[in-house]
């Protein structure tokens, strides 16, 4: 009787090229995240941050490692993602400040040339892992050079790396999609000194979005938490664990931070919730007024503050302001297509429960990975979609890496087509390297 084993796609190109597009794509991600031009200026000089992804995309095109570059085209993500950015050109086109959208286009077309290296780069399980490590430490390595989030946080701090992670609330949601990679590996080393290392990493970030007192990164977390804690097969002792990290949280926690989560129960009475209503009531009118394009990208700031503002305000009395929310930004910017398309496009990141049914037979009963990988990887979609709801995250890499990582642990871990069984093959025929 034969053994199933798990065969991870061999690499088939030259060992010194597939370092470089490697770990090129590993200190993208410290260029992205941690922005250490802004900690030392000096940098500045070598422009780091277009050379390295300029490289390490030149090198992913030209490499002939598997997934080649029309399997990754051919991905039901892709797909997606880049019918999305067709509904941005057409805003582009449209818009009536057209440099406002095509600053959005030119961000949104970097994150997706990344989307296209990690769905080629992280071709085995070795980089999956390598992959999610270096998601957790950026933020690691974000907390400890902004210390001010644990030494003074009754003070509300701006994050130094900046771009997308320079507000507090920012930090907060990036945070909780890194927090469910960092449970992952817990389950998954088998050496206690490395699971307490990585419950030591746990609690620093759960530090971290303590000390920015965000609402929606705390949301955040306590969704994906429960999530979690839904797909394990060790209720009890997760719930035990759940009691005892509340009550360090509740216990240490500043009470600015335990006053402003209070503030959730009692939203009338607070004026950054009831600005958000607002916001999202304008955007709603945006969309009925611009059904199928928007307003146009980056556009919500200054229609809100022009043309959409609530009843009863005049200009000077109601600041230009976003949707703080991904959902009424997509809306109101972009129109019906694409808030339905970000609806589909979750759907299809989401389907992991039949993902997992189509695995090929783990490597021995005791060895779930791939199991708990794809929980872990849902659950950072949850902490993107409930934080989301409360953040312009829709233009950040959030969305495009996590796409991306989903993508590549389902080339990785995919049963062959012939070992799927007939009902599976007849209704999902594209379900293999296609159907990432």
């Amino acid at each position: 009787m034969k053994t199933a084993t798990l065969n991870i796609p061999r690499e088939t190109t030259a060992p010194f090229t597939g370092k470089i597009q490697y770990y090129g794509l590993m200190l993208f991600f410290v260029l992205e995240y941690v922005r250490p031009n802004n900690y030392l200026p000096q940098l500045n000089a070598l422009h780091l941050n277009s050379l390295v992804p300029a490289v390490v995309i030149a090198v992913t095109i030209f490499s002939s490692a598997s997934p080649g570059n029309l399997a990754v085209l051919r991905y039901r993500n892709t797909k997606l993602i880049l019918f999305f950015v067709l509904l941005i050109v057409g805003s582009v086109i449209t818009a009536d400040v057209t440099l406002y959208a095509f600053d959005k286009f030119k961000t949104i077309i970097g994150y997706v040339l990344m989307y296209f290296v990690i769905c080629r780069a992280a071709r085995t399980e070795d980089r999956l892992k390598g992959l999610l490590k270096t998601l957790i430490f950026v933020h690691v390595a974000v907390l400890l050079l902004n210390t001010q989030l644990f030494l003074n946080p009754e003070v509300r701090s701006y994050i130094a790396s900046g771009a997308f992670l320079g507000d507090g609330n920012d930090l907060s949601l990036s945070i909780a999609i890194a927090i469910p990679f960092c449970v992952f590996f817990i389950r998954e080393e088998k050496k206690p000194y490395m699971k307490a290392f990585y419950i030591l990493v746990l609690l620093v970030l759960v530090a971290g979005i303590i000390g920015t007192s965000s609402r929606g990164g705390t949301l955040a977390l306590v969704s994906s938490v429960l999530y979690l804690w839904t797909k394990s097969d060790r209720k009890l002792v997760l719930a035990g664990a759940l009691v005892v990290l509340a009550g360090l949280v509740v216990s240490l926690a500043p009470s600015s931070y335990t006053e402003r989560i209070k503030t959730i129960k009692n939203y009338e009475s607070d004026g950054s919730a009831q600005g958000r209503l607002l916001a999202w009531e304008s955007g709603v009118r945006m969309a009925i007024d611009h059904p199928l394009l928007g307003v146009g990208a980056g556009h919500f700031p200054v229609k809100y503050g022009v043309e959409y503002r609530p009843p009863g305000y005049g200009r000077a009395e109601f600041p230009w302001s976003t949707a703080h929310s991904i959902y009424f930004v997509i809306l109101g910017e972009l129109g019906f297509p694409a808030f339905f398309l970000l609806y589909i496009m979750a759907y299809n990141f989401m389907r992991n429960g039949r993902i997992i049914q189509g695995l090929r037979p783990p490597r021995a009963p005791e060895d779930p990975s791939a199991r708990n990988l794809f929980v872990s990887l849902n659950a950072s979609l949850v902490s993107f979609a409930v934080g989301g709801a409360f953040l312009t995250a829709i233009y950040y890499p959030h969305l495009y890496i996590l796409a991306a990582i989903l993508s590549s642990a389902r080339f990785v871990f995919r049963k062959p087509p012939e070992a799927q069984p007939e009902r599976s093959r007849a209704l999902r025929p594209g379900y293999g390297a296609a159907g990432a």
